[in-house]
Parts: C-alpha cells; structure tokens; sequence
C-alpha cells in the first residue's frame, strides 16, 4: 500500500493504529487505491483526517490495486506520477512547520527555485524528501531526485542529473541541450541534494529551469546557490523546549506529556529506543534530558550520537558530561567568523564523539573514512584492521550506519573522519584500499555495482599516484559495469587516463584495456577513437605474438565495421579472428567470430550463411567455461537463429532460440533490447493466428526497446535498427493511433527487470496456435 500512494510503510502502520492522521493529498490516494467509491470519497475522506466518525464504510465495488503487476504498471490502469525518492531507513520525526513552508512556498505559480539552507546534519535531507512525497501530485511527470554528495566535480552534475533521468549522456547534441529538450513539455519536480560540494554548476541549473517552465527544483545546500528566482528556506534546528519549562515543581507530572511536544526531544527519546525499548520521559529524567536537547541546539546529528552514548553511560552522567564540561561547551559555541554556527555545533559533536573512543576505535574510525558509499565487514578488516567489535562499537556511537551486510558512514562524518587523518596515514590508508579493490575477484556486475564508489575511488587513487598495474587492472573490473549501466563517458575518460601513464606492464592487461575502452566508444558510436585504440591493441598483439588476443580484438575491429554498416571489412577481420582462434581453441572461443559473422550474413539477408555459422558457433560457445563475453555471444547467437526461423516461418522454433537466450541476455542491456526486437516479430507473425493483445504486446515492447535504449545510450546496430523500424511500422499499421501511443507509453516505463519478466511471459506461450 505505502508503494502504491507514495509513503514509507511506517507512516501506514502509524495511520492504522491510530497514531497519526494523513494529508488531504495522502487519503486521496488511499481513496483511489483501496477503490472508494466516488459517493463515499468526501465520508472517507472526513473520517481519514479524523473530522468525523463513522461505524463503518460501504464496500469498494473493485480496487485498482492488482495482484497482477501488469495492471500496475500501466499508467491508464493506475495513472500516478512516479518518483524515486529514497526510503529513510530510520524513524522522521516531522517538522510540520519546515514542511508546511516548504510546500507552500514550493506549491506557488511564480516559485521555480527552492533552497533549504542549513548546516551539516540539520535534516536538509529529511525535509526535502519529505516535503517532496507531499507535493507529487502536483506534478504531472512525478519527481527525480538527484543525490550529489559523491561529487566534488561541478562537471558532474549534469552527467548525474542525465543518468537520473534516464538520459543518455553520449549524443552529437550537447548534454545540457538535450536535458533542456527533454524537460522543455514536462511537469516536473527535481530534487538535487547536497548542491554545495559542486555549486559551481548553479548556472546549468538555472539553464534547465529557463527551459523548461514545468520544471522546478528543490535543492538543499550549505550556502545559496545565488541564481535569479532563488527561494531559500533556512532550516532551523529542531524545536525545543524553553528553558522555563520546568521551573514549577508543582507541575511535574505534566513535563513528560509537553516535553514530547518538541521535535529535539521526539527525536532524542526515538533514537535511545532504538536500543532501550522502555525508554521515555519521567518527571524523575525529564530536567536532564532537556538539558540535553537544549545544549545541543536541536541538530539532528549531535542529538543522534548523544542518544548513541547512551550505551556506554548513564543518562545523569551525559546530562553532568555537558555541563561540566566547560572547554568543550566553548568550543561547541566558537565565536569563529569562518564558519556558520551550526556547522560549528555539527562538526564538535562529531568530535566529542569521537573522543569517546579509545584509541584503537579512533584509528579505525579515521581509516574508514576513505571508503566511498559504504563497505562490508571483509573490506573494513583488511584495509583498516577494523574487527566486527569495532564496527559494532561505532555503530553504537551511531558513527556507522549498518545497513543489511554493510556500513556506512554518513557524509559529513566521513569528510570528519578524513580531516583527522595526518597526510602519511591518509595515504597508506588510500593505498590499501586501492589494493583492496585489485585484488577483488568480480566474477559479476553485482559485485561492481555494489561497491561502483568504491571502485572507482580506488582508481581515482592509482590513476593520481601513476600506478599503471593497479589502475588497468581496475579499469578491466569496472569495463563491464561501465558497458551494461550506461557510463560510458566516465568510463572512457578514466581508462584513457589509465592507459596516459608512463609504465611498462604486461601488454596482456594494456590490450585488455585498449579493447574494452575501444567497444565504450564504439557504443557512444566514437567510431574514430574506438578504432585508434582497437589498432594499437592488435599492433601490441602482434609485435608480442599473442593470437588470442589479437582474435579477441579483432572481433572489436570487426564489430566496430558492423556499428557503421561496413560489412566487408568486418568479413575480412572476422575471418581472420577465427582462423587464429581455431590454431587455439584453448585460448579463444572460435564461437565469438562466428557469431558475429552470422550478423554480417543476416545484414546481406543470407539466411543460410546465418545458419551455419550459427551450426558451428553454438557447440563452441556452450563446452567453454563460462565467461562474461561468452554470455553475451550465447545471447546473440540465439537470438540470430531465432531471426533464421522467423525468416523461415517458423515462430515456435524462434521462440524457442529465444528462451535460450534470455538467461543471458537479461544481464546486458544491448542483447535484451535485441532479443525484445526479435519477440516483437515473433508477436506479428502473419494474420490470421495473430491476436490483437499480441499486437498491443508489441507496441509494449517496442516502448521498451527504445525507453531502455535511451538510459544506457547504446544505439543498436544497423541490422536491428532497421528490423526495429520495420516492426514498429507494421504494429502501427495494425493498431489505432491511440492504443499505439498508449500501449508503447507503457513499455517505454518498464526497467530492465520489468522487461525481463514481460518476456518471460511471452515466451512461455505456443505461438502455432
């Protein structure tokens, strides 16, 4: 249900046990999807904000929440804007206020900009997620948001908001035109966190908004982004109580019930009973814990760690740490002129609970610093010597977030952490997690996409200390994940900055490296660059007579012929790959080769051609040990012979060869797209034994092909474009303008595991019916 109307589960739980009552905007949605009906949505509506009571409701005639997730995906079937706003992982407590402001003044016609300033750890985060889930309705096309606190690169923005979006980065049109294109007719609220590391693109911000009057951002920030039109919010610490409160004694048995009234202490008491179940306000506890939330100046962060000591003293003994404590209340409210007070307060709260660990814990805390996005238990010990205890210390003193197999720190603690390490420790640390990652066996894309901020930090680091074995070694671990999740540029950019050292190392790895950064630029059609790196790698081959590796790259050159439509060329490199493979079958599957060939023989229309090289390609590719590139060629040679049989009439058998591909082509986006071109021709075989669901499937499909061909932008190659043209123009012809429209709208949503399953089903079916 919470999936459904847009909020946390815990917010469902909360309205069903009376705890709290829901927006107008929230219980409409609960409205529409438990199916009221229109004569009683104004009755429910009254008794969901708890305007009136009633005994019970009229049942709903139908509910539009399916167990079919089909009928969820469709937008005619459930017509709500979407949104990726990230679920917090813990409890918010809510700043009614801030939030009410916020949508107010976000809400406005003449409001395009919005900042939430405040300090670090003040819940600029929080807000705007939360202030955002309210106002989703508002929006026709739903919300994006945008995290940018991994960049320290202002020219990395745009590419970050682009992969959002789900827009290709590479093109012949700039970037920024394209976003602007795409935004121009959109309603749509972009929510871009963390603007300050990267202010530097303000100016590209404000380029979206003034073409796109749809458009409108709401940003969080340490400091205004200074654009014209600019909204600011200062988000204020969480309320507290006066210091009055509790100076009649008379009135003590009242203090627990009004102390609760103040967000710094909800969210104090909150946080202790995340590890004291029975913990809550007494008149006995009431004076220290306000003293508390008082000292603290109701930021977010430092009332977290405080409730986090907790496990290690008394509640009295931290109420007596803070007030005596005099050196450090005087650094906790430092009259410094270069810094905002509340950063102040944050950054010595950090501080002070870093002092709360002994020494071996400090060090630990200091060296996971350097990890990017989070870590799991076997990286932390090998890298910083940190055990399971010390990890389990830190996420006591809620200086490590643990999330299922892995911690993380939080942003700003992280930077903290940095800041203590002395300049020798910083780079030993760096360096062994660059070794780390080198040494790390990917044998899948999870294991990359898991740790992706890790990895490439790691390369980062080996690029910046001119390390050209650890720097090609990451790039061949990361070349696969950079081809399938669409960063290409990122990709291109840190492997020729890998390749640009100065060393000599093993010319295996160069040409591995040279052959996976030549296909990123193929896929970005770079035909140029690609072919210069693919004929430096097959010059090493043979200067080192390596016939493996210049087989393997060979296929590059030829498929880099295929991209451009130059199929002679790509005859002769393709021929030649597989006589070599052939002299070392050991070394080089000869499966690879022929089954590109059978693309050049598809392209020419020789059905027979396909057929056999496909005969010989297939037995090669399933006795080899499987590997990454074999998947990908297991993938294509099925989906050729299922292209053969369609040609042949045949579209059970296609759909067979089909269901041999899927398994892995639902790993690599390109081959998936392939493989959906293919199941849209099985789908319109001739009249009379095509059904009008089948066609409307394929104009499904067809949405598919093309929305999953703009995130990773990677056009397919001539053969499949040209088939792809050749469907859609026949579904188009069978189906009415509307229900063409409709019907690819749907498909172009879906991701890649919707995608997946959508085939699944589809293949499941006997097509000689």
């Amino acid at each position: 249900m919470a999936q459904h109307v847009g909020c946390t589960a815990a917010t469902i739980r909360k309205i069903e046990a009376d705890e709290r009552k829901p927006s107008w905007q929230l219980a409409g949605l609960l409205a529409t999807a438990l199916g009221v009906p229109d004569e009683a949505r104004a009755l429910f509506l009254r008794v969901a904000r708890q305007l009136q009571t009633v005994d019970h409701l009229a049942p709903a005639n139908q509910s539009p929440v399916h167990n079919n997730p089909a009928a969820t995906l469709s937008h005619a079937a459930y017509p709500r804007p979407v949104h990726n706003l990230p679920a917090p992982m813990t409890s918010l407590v809510d700043r009614v206020r801030d939030t009410a402001n916020v949508i107010q003044v976000l809400t406005r016609t003449d409001v395009r900009l919005v900042t939430v300033l405040g300090s670090p750890g003040i819940g600029k985060t929080r807000l705007a997620i939360h202030a955002a889930k309210q106002v989703i309705e508002h929006f026709r096309d739903g919300v994006c948001f945008v995290d940018l606190a991994p960049l320290t690169d202002a020219a990395l923005v745009l590419p970050t908001i682009a992969h959002s979006l789900a827009v290709a980065e590479l093109g012949p049109t700039p970037l920024l035109d394209r976003l602007r294109t795409l935004l121009a007719e959109k309603e749509l609220l972009l929510v871009l966190d963390n603007c300050e590391q990267v202010s530097a693109a303000a100016i590209e911000i404000a380029a979206l908004l003034r073409g796109g009057k749809g458009l409108k951002v709401l940003a969080t920030s340490r400091a205004p982004l200074w654009l014209g039109g600019e909204h600011e919010y200062a988000l204020p610490p969480l309320s507290l109580p006066p210091r009055d409160l509790l100076l009649d004694p008379s009135d003590a048995d009242k203090w627990p019930e009004r102390l609760m009234t103040y967000e710094a202490v909800e969210l104090f008491v909150t946080r202790v009973r995340q590890h004291q179940y029975d913990f809550s306000v007494t008149p006995a506890n009431a004076a220290q814990i306000c003293t508390i939330c008082l000292r603290l100046d109701g930021i977010p962060l430092a009332l977290e760690l405080a409730a986090a000591a907790l496990h290690r003293m008394t509640l009295a003994h931290l109420a007596t740490l803070f007030q005596d404590e005099a050196n450090w209340l005087h650094e906790l409210h430092s009259p410094a002129r270069d810094l905002p007070p509340r950063q102040r307060t944050l950054t010595l709260a950090i501080a002070w609970s870093y002092s709360l660990l002994d020494v071996k814990t400090q060090t630990s805390f200091r060296q996971l610093g350097v990890f990017v996005g989070g870590f799991t238990a076997a990286a932390a010990q090998t890298v910083c010597g940190s055990d399971p205890a010390t990890l389990a210390r830190l996420t006591e003193h809620n200086l490590l977030a643990r999330a299922p197999e892995r911690w993380q720190l939080l942003e700003m603690i992280r930077e903290f952490a940095l800041a203590q390490m002395s300049s020798a420790e910083r780079t030993a640390t760096q360096q062994s997690h660059s070794t780390y990652f080198v040494a790390q066996a990917v044998t899948n894309f999870d294991v990359v996409a898991r740790d992706h901020a890790n990895f490439r930090a790691a390369l980062v680091w080996a690029i910046a200390s001119q390390d050209a074995y650890a720097a090609l070694t990451l790039c061949i671990k990361q070349c696969w994940f950079w081809e399938t999740h669409g960063y290409l540029r990122e990709g291109m950019t840190l492997a020729r900055a890998a390749l640009a050292i100065p060393a000599a190392v093993d010319p295996n790895l160069r040409i591995d490296v040279l052959q996976r950064v030549s296909t990123l630029a193929w896929q970005g059609h770079q035909f140029a660059i690609a072919m210069q790196f693919a004929e430096e790698a097959a010059t090493l081959a043979r200067r080192n007579d390596l016939p493996a590796k210049l087989a393997s790259t060979l296929i590059v050159l030829g498929r880099i012929w295929i991209e451009q439509g130059d199929y002679s060329h790509a005859e002769i490199a393709l021929q030649e790959s597989i006589q070599l493979a052939r002299q070392a079958p050991h070394l080089f599957n000869p499966g690879c080769p022929l089954t590109q060939l059978s693309e050049v023989a598809l392209a020419r229309g020789d059905w027979a051609a396909a057929q056999a090289h496909l005969a010989q390609a297939i037995p090669c590719l399933v006795s080899t040990h499987e590997s990454l590139l074999v998947d990908v060629h297991v993938a294509m040679a099925h989906t050729h012979l299922a292209e053969v049989a369609l040609a042949y009439g045949h579209p059970n058998q296609a759909r067979h060869e089909l269901r041999q591909a899927l398994p892995q082509a639902r790993l690599h986006i390109r081959r998936l797209r392939c493989l959906l071109v293919t199941l849209v021709g099985i789908l319109l075989r001739p009249l009379p034994t095509t059904q009008t669901q089948d066609v409307t499937a394929a104009a499904s499909l067809l949405g598919t092909v093309a929305g999953l061909g703009e995130r990773s932008g990677d056009p397919l190659s001539p053969l499949f474009q040209a088939l792809l043209a050749q469907r859609a123009e026949r579904v188009k012809q069978r189906l009415p303008q509307s229900e063409w429209q409709a019907a690819w709208q749907v498909g172009h949503t879906w991701t890649q595991a919707q995608a997946v399953a959508e085939a699944e089903r589809w293949l499941a079916l006997d097509f000689e019916r």
